[in-house]
């Protein structure tokens, strides 16, 4: 098997291409979609599900299964991205047009800052691997130094 050193470009491309599509979608979410994505925007730490569903009865949103099934086509929209080692949702703001993202969580603040790899840092991290990559998606934790001054 031979070093596949395009795989991983042509997926941040195609996902590039997908993202710009996603873009152009943002004014077609739905009600509760705008609410969901809109408290996502506004918060500085991934949120639970039931944390959503908590902020958001006000706003109408008092099932559980309206959350998830707005936090689904969200993803499918690519305006949000689930943080899985936290079971958690962030939004991914307009704009933003790279697929492969890592995520920076602070383990006492838990804080995330997310950060685009671009398709030579992709390339350089899977081509050695012999593997085709459709997304990426790095989570990894540590003390942060901007809040929490380590």
């Amino acid at each position: 098997m031979g070093i596949q050193v395009d795989a991983p470009i042509r997926g941040v491309r195609d996902g590039a291409r997908r993202a710009a599509a996603a873009d152009e979608k943002l004014a077609e979410l739905t009600h509760n979609e705008r609410i969901v994505y809109d408290a996502l925007c506004q918060s500085k730490t991934p949120q639970k599900a039931y944390n959503l569903l908590d902020k958001l009865q006000e706003h109408g949103l008092r099932a559980p299964m309206t959350i998830y099934r707005a936090l689904d086509a969200l993803i499918a929209k690519g305006r949000v991205r689930k943080i899985e080692s936290l079971n958690a949702f962030i939004a991914i703001r307009p704009g933003r047009s790279a697929q492969a993202r890592a995520f920076l969580i602070c383990k006492e603040c838990m804080q995330a800052k997310e950060i685009t790899l671009d398709e030579q840092q992709v390339a350089n991290l899977f081509s050695p691997l012999s593997v085709s990559v459709d997304d990426v998606r790095i989570e990894a934790f540590g003390p942060c130094h901007q809040v929490c001054g380590r």
